[in-house]
């Protein structure tokens, strides 16, 4: 039974895989036809068409006849399941090594990532406030004991489920924090840039209201464009990356003077869902 388990757990992580290069792929080059999938991933078109139906059911690309269209990229990171699903052991190896950077008492903050939500789980009976404006976070924090939570209420998004707009960012910019942990969507040309206006403004704040500034990054962020700056990477007093980030994107990093802390690979990792 647990092999069974095992397998069917694998099959599930490979084919989350494949679906994600099937997003990068079209979001690169705008449409691709399914054979040219199929080729590129070494798989059947019955495989890339059960795999675009999954994509198009969570609105993250366009099926159309033959093929796949990408829909704007500020989509994809609106599907906060998607973002939950997506590189969660890189997301983890790099939540395990920002919490080591998260003193007992301390006031910590953390933005709407799901990268930053995997942090929790490894500060469980740590003694800390948590300062947040993701409502997973939020839900999560109120739970546990040894958290005092201070939730940045303002206009709720569904789509990225948080609160963002002035309310929020008047709220967050009026406190101050000892470390805030952040991630992006993009990092490119040195800065790290959102496709929404109110999240960017968001990040912004939280930024700036943190003693300490920490940005968590998995290497699939790397190299990727948005509309929005958000801040130079220069903002940061430490950039942690994943194992799998290229030895070439770590010393692009390191060239801005930040120091960059590549994550070890974790073998079992508490999940989010069980903080």
């Amino acid at each position: 039974m647990i092999d069974h388990v095992e397998a069917r757990e694998g099959r599930l992580s490979s084919q989350r895989r494949r679906q994600q290069q099937i997003l990068d792929l079209v979001q690169a080059r705008g449409s691709l036809r399914i054979d040219e999938l199929a080729e590129r991933l070494s798989v059947s078109a019955m495989t890339i068409h059960r795999d675009l139906n999954a994509l198009s059911e969570q609105e993250l690309v366009n099926k159309v006849r033959g093929g796949a269209q990408a829909k704007p990229s500020e989509a994809t990171e609106r599907n906060v399941r998607f973002r939950m699903q997506h590189m969660p052991q890189a997301k983890r190896a790099v939540a395990a090594a920002a919490a080591a950077h998260v003193e007992p008492g301390s006031v910590l903050a953390l933005d709407d990532s799901t990268t930053a939500a995997h942090v929790l789980p490894f500060l469980r009976g740590t003694p800390l406030t948590v300062v947040t404006n993701f409502l997973p976070s939020i839900k999560r924090v109120a739970d546990e004991p040894d958290f005092d939570l201070i939730a940045l209420g303002g206009v709720y998004e569904p789509a990225f489920d948080s609160f963002l707009g002035p309310y929020a960012v008047a709220t967050a910019r009026s406190l101050m924090a000892d470390v805030v942990l952040l991630s992006v969507p993009a990092v490119t040309r040195s800065a790290c840039y959102h496709q929404s206006t109110d999240a960017a403004e968001m990040k912004r704040a939280l930024i700036e209201s943190a003693h300490r500034r920490v940005l968590l990054l998995d290497h699939t962020k790397l190299g990727r464009r948005a509309i929005h700056r958000i801040a130079p990477l220069e903002a940061f007093d430490l950039i942690i990356v994943d194992a799998e980030t290229a030895y070439d994107r770590v010393r692009r990093l390191e060239a801005t003077g930040v120091p960059v802390e590549v994550a070890d690979n974790l073998d079992d990792a508490p999940a989010f869902d069980d903080c």
